[in-house]
């Protein structure tokens, strides 16, 4: 299990942070009428865990990735531990948070046009890193993860 530190303003609400890259290849891939392929095969989707206290609601804004911002949704796991699955080293990664904290899943929407610009303070920071906007309690905070860990593709895709 890896954990990422993590940035925020004023004191950190969130405990922890996991980002995760599952890069899948096709095996077939659809082409037009001409035969010149649709798309390059290869898809990527990032997983992201956040760990914060139970008492704790956080509300999503904005995401940022290679300088591009996208929508934010979220579900609360009820889950007790989380089986993400596999490193690149073929090591099982289970999350289980703390006593008294709940994991919340992130998933990045559509890229959102005309937004403001990331904050060049934390792109030149962290230029590879995810970061996270929104507020807890209506109090506006930004979450950092410098990086994410790459998964072994599932067997099959």
């Amino acid at each position: 299990m890896a954990t990422f530190s993590s940035c925020a303003q004023s004191r950190p609400v969130i405990k922890n942070s996991y980002a995760y890259l599952l890069v899948t290849h096709a095996g077939m891939i659809a082409v037009d009428d001409n035969g010149n392929p649709r798309s390059n095969g290869v898809d990527s989707s990032h997983i992201i865990y956040i760990e914060a206290p139970a008492t704790v609601i956080p509300v999503w804004d904005v995401a940022w990735l290679n300088n591009k911002a996208y929508s934010i949704t979220s579900s609360q796991v009820s889950q007790k531990t989380v089986q993400v699955g596999f490193s690149q080293m073929d090591e099982l990664i289970i999350i289980k948070p703390a006593a008294g904290n709940k994991l919340w899943r992130i998933s990045l929407g559509e890229k959102i046009k005309n937004v403001r610009t990331i904050p060049s303070a934390n792109k030149q920071k962290f230029p590879d890193a995810i970061i996270l906007e929104g507020k807890i309690s209506n109090k506006k905070f930004t979450h950092i993860i410098p990086n994410e860990t790459e998964l072994r593709p599932i067997q099959g895709q």
